[in-house]
């Protein structure tokens, strides 16, 4: 060992049996312990450490406890230094000797931790709840670590999160931002997989995936409660239909402010003057969990030989002129689409609109990533429940206002992110059609791909000849079959 690895006035009292608390002593390497408990599972780089070690010698002594045979001391601060020294080429390292209880000791191990940067926010948080098992409540824990109760808390959910999650976040999929979000939909695990899964697929961002999930079940809740509330009354429930309103439907809507979004016939009888009848019922729109009260049997209440409602409100008629006009419209627009489409196009402006469009529609993780390879910054908005969002359509859009010239480079950069988008995503399989365009589309231009992504594409063409020829045998035994 160099004489800079020993601090002055250090004493090689490793031979002692029992040194006295708040000891210095100077023990060989090998009798020193690793906690397993340490809060940080990943002590990183610690090559830097250790050419400094071996320059000035370790500045700082570890934190130590001695078993009660006296043969090892376990680390309780120090695990970097511990392992730097170690590269470094030491045999003997001062260390401090302390009599801590274990919550003593894990209470230092995480506080330790925490004035080092790195501590991943998982191992924190399992910090937090040994000390809480230990009898620390969220208020004195925060007050010892120097952070505030709200952090602990927050930190503490991570935990509570399912396996897919908690990997994504210690992975680097996720950030921290992203997984605390998700932390909101832990009691409703079906829905937090379905805003990992989606944000994964589609590029978007998870907070908004999360938001959107939350705001579903809140009105899921709201149409439940006032479902309950309608039986409760001994009230005929009709289910809203799960693809859309009751267009195509026998039920009618009755007279009532509501009706707009029932999306279905009317009869223009009131609701008070319906109430008796055997076919009253109620629907709660799952949108806005508002009641829209029906009838289950409107020709009940059609003259026969009729299709009219007897004594229909004028209005409700010029809505059903209004209704033909529309479609009547729609079928002539349609018919001129098609003729020009199959004709000779104005070039310029056919293509200025077609860029438009595509700019104007892109999805936000497309978008967002469009953004970083042009370098612009997002537009931050102010959302309805207070929070700033990041528009990156809305920044792609106002780059090309009064540019018409700029409109293809905007749109390449579009169609370059989507494709860029899936080849980030963990869950895209490599060796599609759009990915070997793609790397042509760069390799034309020099680009050379690295050995990863010729060895990606490479393995995505040969998934894709094997799916083939099953598709091709499983055709070749339809056909035998048929032939039989």
């Amino acid at each position: 060992m160099t004489r800079r690895a020993m601090l002055p006035g250090v004493d090689e009292l490793f031979g002692s049996a029992k040194p006295k608390e708040g000891e210095q002593v100077l023990v060989p390497l090998d009798r020193l312990v690793p906690a397993s408990d340490n809060p940080r599972r990943d002590l990183g780089d610690v090559a830097a450490l250790a050419a400094s070690i071996s320059a000035v010698g370790l500045l700082e002594p570890l934190i130590v406890i001695q078993d009660p045979a006296g043969s090892a001391y376990l680390v309780v601060a120090g695990h970097r230094r511990l392992a730097a020294a170690k590269l470094a080429g030491l045999t003997h390292v001062p260390v401090i000797v302390r009599r801590l209880s274990d919550a003593e000791r894990a209470e230092i191990m995480l506080i330790e931790n925490l004035q080092r940067q790195g501590l991943h926010p998982l191992d924190e948080a399992s910090a937090y709840r040994r000390l809480l098992d230990f009898g620390y409540s969220q208020r004195r824990l925060a007050e010892r670590v120097g952070t505030s109760q709200a952090t602990i808390s927050k930190r503490l959910a991570l935990l509570n999160l399912p396996e897919p999650a908690r990997d994504a976040l210690d992975s680097g999929r996720i950030t921290l931002e992203d997984a605390q979000a998700l932390t909101k939909l832990n009691n409703l695990p079906d829905r937090l997989e379905r805003a990992l899964t989606q944000s994964a697929r589609s590029g978007g961002g998870l907070r908004q995936a999360v938001d959107a999930e939350l705001d579903a079940h809140q009105r899921e809740a709201a149409r439940a409660t006032a479902e309950e509330a309608l039986t409760a009354a001994g009230l005929t429930i009709v289910a809203w239909p799960e693809s859309g309103g009751f267009y195509g439907r026998r039920e009618a809507a009755l007279s009532q402010p509501e009706c707009w979004s029932f999306g279905g016939p009317r009869i223009d009888i009131a609701v008070e003057a319906h109430a008796g009848e055997p076919c009253h019922a109620a629907t709660v729109n799952p949108r806005d969990a508002s009641t829209i009260w029906i009838c289950t049997n409107p020709d009940r209440h059609r003259p026969k030989g009729g299709s009219d409602v007897k004594g229909e409100d004028p209005r409700v008629a010029a809505k059903r002129e209004e209704a033909l006009a529309r479609r009547e419209a729609e079928r002539g627009r349609a018919d001129f689409l098609r003729r020009l489409l199959a004709g000779k196009l104005p070039t310029r402006e056919a293509t200025e609109l077609a860029l438009e469009t595509l700019v104007a529609n892109v999805n936000h993780g497309p978008a967002r990533l469009a953004c970083e390879l042009l370098e612009l910054a997002p537009v931050v908005r102010e959302t309805s429940w207070g929070r700033p969002e990041k528009d990156y359509r809305a920044a792609l859009r106002d780059s090309v206002v009064d540019q018409p010239t700029r409109l293809l480079t905007v749109a390449l950069a579009i169609a370059l992110a989507e494709v860029e988008d899936n080849l980030r995503s963990e869950w895209h399989g490599w060796g599609g059609p759009r990915d070997e365009r793609h790397f042509a589309f760069l390799t034309e231009r020099g680009y050379a791909p690295s050995e990863f992504e010729s060895r990606r594409l490479e393995e995505g063409r040969k998934s894709g000849a094997e799916d083939q020829q099953t598709e091709d045998e499983d055709l070749d035994e339809g056909q035998g079959d048929a032939d039989e």
